[in-house]
């Protein structure tokens, strides 16, 4: 058994491996047959014979009965990649009819015809072909790489459109993926071996001419039908020949091959054999003149003299391909036959005319199953942006397409769309707060009726009094389980003590928290999620009712809970247990926002399932399932340990279940709703299911909660500082202003909004029930539900309460970021009041409506795709990145015109204008390219660049519009003033650098030990180590600026590790790089402590200016200093000349004195000033390190000999540029 047998190879070939095949029956089925022992009679005549067939065909017409090119041209368009591609993504609307195209050809077909077909096929692809071996080439430099390269992708991306067309559309990559590699690659691969040998057989052999040309020809013929498992067809052999002559030869020599072919017995090998060794015929072939070869064919090569037209052709495997061309041909002819009528895109595996069953009802039944399993190829344009939409979006895109598909279908959406309703569901924990804070709320309209949680319980200021009431209340209970035979492990006599003695102090509250759960629990019943009759049964349960949950928290089925310590299990088990009772005021907190949210939550769903509904032809893959089939209700076993027999029946069993965790998400692909407390299941498939889950299991993953401390602390370093806060607000109000619906203006509509909060007027508690909470930035790691709530209840009123300076940059940042949401807020909800009884929307959907369009006014940030959920844990900005850009295209798609003129008349004209005004001006030239790039420059005061008498102010740009249309167009104006191409290459290399940077994240938790590790730091693209302290020991890693903390801790970490770690400047970095502003911060104030208590003992620093003072430096640019854009100008250019310069010095070192005037030669000895001018540079540099650690000078003193040594850096390096453009001129 030899290599031809091995299983892999006989499966691909179409052989089934469980056969016992040898290799003579393959090599029978691939023509040959059993080697005989009489090779020439069995083996070589045959052979022969099938040779002499094929060239007696040349004899035979070049064209059909009729000479349709016309026709032919039709179909090598319609074979062409292109027209594919076309019929595909257009569902054959456009392009010509692939089917059409992909038929057999007529019989009476000619050879020109053919080859009519075949030049027009090859011309449509050719810019398939050089598109993909241009890049190849000038990689390899290789022409029959590059050849097998572009014959590769032309047919592999051809045939895997084929397929697509043939079989239909792809539901995954994974799918199309799976068939590229099946057909598409197989097909590919074989194209491009075939055309990268012929390309590469003549080279190789050193043949030319005619010779190239019939090296070629054998390579086509031969090795295409060799890699289908074949022998070439004579159709095949006489259409590359036309196909490679019409490329390498005139006319003229395609015509005297064909007449010497006509004249004699020989074939087109023996022919080309001849001419490659006779040089006579060779230069009869290439002269412009000869027509005709000069020699003439000998007596016994004339056409007649032996009988060949008899003579068989041997048998021919059929190739997959070749089987499916066949039928489809035969089926589309039964179906045109019955009277069919094929429709665009149906396959042709659909027509299964063959199967004919006994009855219309056997035949019905038949028609609806899917006997074979479908293969989808290629993934279409609009399912792959659905997917990455999805995936790194939008987790909601699937319901928010469903939305889309039924506004097309001619359905009219409601105010607040699904989708919407989706989208609010984070906000919806501000609807449960302000139950607990102000008011119990109607759920239809949203209008309070009852007290709050936290003004029942307003009198209990004391901790004692909080404790006394949650036991009168267990009392309650207690007495009320024993009196129905239910054990609870709590002494019935002590209960009773209490409540005898304590009824008077605590019965009302008590009373009172049972009516608030009772509203809490018909919130719910609104909301469809109990029936009528499971409310009733629930308060039957729990006359007196106190969630009675452990410390353990033990759910209905005895197992630790699967909720989070928001959503609580409000089924609890009320038997005896051993374990201590949970604080029941904690309880009802607790599951007063787990059953506001489940009411929510299913409104949305119910909200989806009226859509489908109403357009149901327009969802033909959603439908409601049977129920009864589903094991998912609660089962009388984990009934039994919440309610005793008198309370268990059908209706709690199945509508109870709605407690559950993920209770609403039945499978992959099925959801349960619940509409007046009766459970339905929908088959809805895995997007839109997927899409409704709440939690990405990734976040839950330990593993990434420990990951992603470095990231909270990165937001709340940067977030909380006070510098960002109000450089923010500029940003977010400009943003708003663009984005807006309404017509909010900067600043003010937001100083509307800060009205609106401190005041704590109705309109922004409608703002807090309207879903817009959790949509801020500072929100994403905000703990809204306290922990102790004794503390809470018993410590003061305000949940924003300041109670240390974290606390209070929290509330300040929320103020800040939240003032536009509430300003949006009140324009919305003004507006939607106004169309109320026009459009008769309700006061629920008003509030909502106005809730979302505050939280979509800049960035929603609780919106983020699938798999980004637990990528923004690990990376502080990831998600912020996206969601900016896709704001951006957002904007554009709904309102284009809106959105392009507010963003002329917000970023593009104050840019244009401050362009106009500093473009000229020195002391804006010397400020770093980064000032200008991410803020406006306003210059104050007459003084100049020589005497520092003036103020740079920065206005903060919004980041992506105000990186895209503002420094955009301020570059656009560089170039076309400057006519420096420069402008424009630097800045699109800068943004693609920031944006690739933020597009790629590296989890925080690691990326300062990659940064160590680099010793440089990503941000500021500079070493965390100078250079010139790289050899130093850790512990003296540091220079002037270095903080003392690090000093410290280096110092302290270096003598532990007995100097092996340590380094200050590494410290720092890692600090920073975790905490950000703040950490600077706390630096800071750690120097200040380490200096009072004597442990250090810096020098003095030179005195503040504005651009040190807390708040107002994020408003002005620090100036002069070492980072001017002149210094770091003058060190691009100066590093040229010093690197050419060091060559020559290197070579007069070694003796290599030619090569050294050889690179002097080239060098701009103009530039050699620049030299002196570096020098001195550095010494001034040296001087105001001197400066920093002198400790007889002054603070001011300090300050005002510094800034003088960097004006006078800044001057230098300005001239230094004056003569490198000098230089350039010349």
């Amino acid at each position: 058994m030899t290599f031809i047998n091995d299983s892999n190879v006989l499966s691909f070939y179409g052989f089934d491996p469980a056969e016992d095949i040898d290799d003579d029956t393959i090599l029978g089925s691939y023509g040959y047959g059993k080697l005989p022992s009489n090779t020439n009679e069995e083996v070589i005549e045959p052979i022969t014979s099938y040779w002499q067939s094929v060239w007696n065909s040349v004899k035979e017409s070049a064209v059909g009965e009729d000479a349709q090119f016309s026709e032919y041209f039709k179909r090598g368009l319609g074979n062409s990649t292109f027209n594919m591609a076309l019929q595909y993504h257009t569902d054959g609307k456009i392009g010509l009819d692939f089917q059409r195209s992909l038929a057999p050809e007529p019989e009476d077909t000619g050879y020109l015809e053919r080859f009519a077909e075949s030049m027009t096929m090859i011309g449509a692809d050719l810019p398939v072909y050089i598109s993909s071996a241009i890049p190849t080439f000038f990689a390899t430099k290789s022409p029959s790489v590059a050849a097998g390269s572009a014959a590769f992708v032309n047919e592999s991306i051809k045939s895997t459109y084929i397929k697509a067309l043939e079989e239909g559309h792809v539901d995954s990559f994974s799918e199309w993926w799976q068939t590229f590699i099946d057909e598409g690659f197989k097909e590919g691969a074989k194209a491009g071996i075939t055309l990268g040998t012929a390309v590469a057989l003549p080279q190789k052999l050193g043949l030319t001419g005619f010779s190239n040309l019939a090296a070629q020809w054998g390579v086509f013929s031969s090795l295409g039908p060799l890699l289908d498992g074949r022998m070439p067809t004579k159709e095949e052999l006489v259409n590359n020949a036309l196909v490679i002559g019409s490329f390498g030869l005139g006319a003229k020599a395609t015509n005297m091959i064909s007449e010497r072919v006509k004249q004699t017995n020989k074939s087109f090998p023996e022919l080309a054999i001849e001419i490659a060794r006779n040089p006579k015929k060779r230069e009869d072939l290439l002269s412009e003149n000869i027509t005709q070869f000069r020699d003439k064919p000998l007596e016994h090569e004339i056409i007649g003299q032996v009988d060949w037209t008899n003579a068989p052709l041997p048998q021919t495997i059929k190739t997959p391909s070749m089987r499916r061309a066949e039928e489809r041909a035969n089926r589309l002819a039964e179906a045109e036959k019955s009277g069919m009528k094929l429709e665009s895109g149906l396959r042709i595996e659909d027509i299964t005319l063959d199967i004919k069953l006994p009855t219309e009802a056997a035949q019905s039944i038949h028609s609806r199953i899917q006997f074979k399993k479908e293969k989808p190829l290629l993934p279409d344009l609009k399912t792959t942006k659905a997917k990455i939409a999805t995936q790194l979006l939008d987790r909601l895109h699937p319901i928010y397409a469903a939305v889309k598909k039924y506004e097309k279908a001619g359905g009219k959406i409601d105010l607040v769309s699904p989708y919407k309703q989706m989208r609010l569901q984070p906000g919806m924990v501000g609807r449960a707060v302000h139950q607990l804070t102000y008011e119990t709320l109607i759920f239809k309209t949203l209008k309070g009726n009852g007290k709050s949680l936290e003004n029942i319980l307003k009198s209990f200021q004391s901790k004692a009094e909080y404790e006394a009431l949650g036991s009168y209340m267990i009392a309650r209970r207690n007495v009320e389980l024993n009196a129905r035979g239910i054990e609870t492990g709590i002494n019935l006599k002590d209960s009773q003590t209490v409540i005898s003695s304590q009824s008077k102090k605590y019965e009302k509250t008590a009373k009172e928290l049972d009516a608030y759960q009772d509203r809490i629990l018909k919130y719910m019943q609104d909301a469809g999620v109990i029936s009528v009759e499971n409310l009733a049964l629930i308060k039957e349960m729990n006359k007196n009712y106190v969630p009675f949950s452990r410390v353990l928290e033990e759910t209905a089925t005895g197992s630790k809970s699967e909720f989070t310590s928001v959503m609580q299990n409000p089924l609890k088990r009320i038997k005896g247990s051993k374990a201590k009772i949970q604080d029941p005021i904690e309880s009802i907190y607790l599951n007063t926002v787990s059953n506001v949210l489940l009411a929510e939550r299913n409104y949305a769903l119910n909200k989806f399932i009226e859509m489908v509904e109403k357009k149901p032809q327009a969802f033909p893959e959603i439908s409601k399932s049977d129920a009864k089939t589903r094991a998912i209700k609660l089962t009388e076993q984990e009934l039994a340990t919440i309610a005793e027999p008198k309370f268990r029946n059908e209706s709690a069993l199945d509508g109870l279940t709605v407690f559950r965790r993920d209770g609403q998400v039945v499978s992959n692909t099925e959801i349960a709703v619940f509409r007046n407390g009766k459970k339905e299941i929908w088959e809805v498939g895995s997007d839109i299911a997927g899409a409704i889950k709440d939690m990405n299991k990734a976040e839950a993953n330990a593993f990434v909660k420990f990951a992603s401390i470095p990231s909270k602390f990165l937001r709340a370093g940067a977030t909380l500082a006070p510098e960002f806060m109000t450089r923010n607000f500029t940003r977010d109000n400009l943003q708003s202003a663009i984005f807006s619906q309404n017509n909010f203006l900067p600043f003010y509509s937001s100083m509307i909004g800060v009205g609106h909060m401190i005041g704590r007027t109705k309109l922004m508690k409608d703002f807090s029930t309207s879903g817009a909470m959790q949509s801020m930035f500072v929100s994403m790691d905000r703990a809204y539900f306290a922990k102790d709530v004794k503390k809470y209840f018993t410590g003061g009123r305000m949940r924003n309460a300041v109670t240390n300076p974290l606390e209070m940059l929290r509330v300040m940042s929320e103020i800040f970021e939240t003032a536009p949401r509430v300003g949006e807020y009140a324009l919305t909800y003004k507006k939607l009041k106004r169309m109320k009884e026009k459009e008769g929307f309700s006061d629920r959907d008003i509030i909502q409506a106005s809730g979302f369009n505050a939280r979509d006014i800049t960035i929603d940030f609780a919106k983020m795709g699938s798999q980004i959920q637990a990528i923004n844990r690990i990376s502080a900005f990831f998600n912020a990145r996206l969601q900016g850009y896709a704001k951006i295209y957002d904007a554009f798609k709904t309102r284009p015109l809106q959105t392009a003129g507010l963003i002329g008349a917000y970023i593009t004209l104050p840019s244009v204008f401050l362009w106009m005004k500093n473009h000229d001006d020195p002391r804006y030239q010397a400020l770093p390219e980064w000032q200008k790039d991410l803020f406006w420059i306003v210059i104050t005061g007459d003084g100049t660049l020589e005497d520092g008498d003036y103020t740079a102010y920065r206005i903060p740009k919004p980041f992506e519009l105000g990186l895209l249309f503002g420094t955009g167009a301020e570059k656009m104006l560089d170039f076309a003033k400057d006519k420096d191409p420069k402008a424009i290459t630097e800045f699109l290399k800068n943004f693609a650098k920031d944006s690739g940077g933020g597009i790629v994240p590296i989890p925080d938790f690691v990326k300062p030990g990659i940064e160590l590790f680099a010793n440089r730091s990503f941000f500021t693209d500079r070493p965390i180590v100078p250079r010139y302290l790289e050899d130093v020991l850790p512990e003296y890693q540091y220079n002037d600026y270095t903080s003392e903390t690090a000093k410290f801790l280096g110092a302290f970490i270096s003598e532990t590790t007995d100097g092996a770690m340590g380094s200050p400047a590494k410290i720092e970095h890692v600090i920073r790089s975790w905490t950000s502003t703040l950490g600077s911060y706390g630096l800071q104030t750690m120097d200040s402590i380490l200096e009072k208590q004597g442990i250090v003992s810096p020098p003095t620093q030179p005195s503040d200016t504005l651009a040190d003072l807390p708040v107002i430096k994020a408003f002005v640019v620090r100036q002069p200093t070492a980072g001017s854009q002149f210094i770091t100008d003058f060190y691009k250019e100066f590093d040229k000349i010093k690197g050419r310069m060091d060559t020559v010095r290197k070579l007069r070192n070694d003796n290599r004195g030619l090569e050294a005037m050889s690179v002097l030669e080239k060098t701009d000895l103009t530039l050699l000033p620049l030299i002196e001018l570096q020098k001195t540079l550095s010494g001034h540099s040296k001087m105001v390190r001197q400066i920093y650690k002198a400790e007889d000078i002054t603070a001011p003193e300090k300050r005002q000999l510094i800034d003088t040594l960097y004006r006078s850096m800044i001057l230098l390096s300005k001239e230094g540029l004056s003569i490198i453009k000098a230089s350039k001129i010349k």
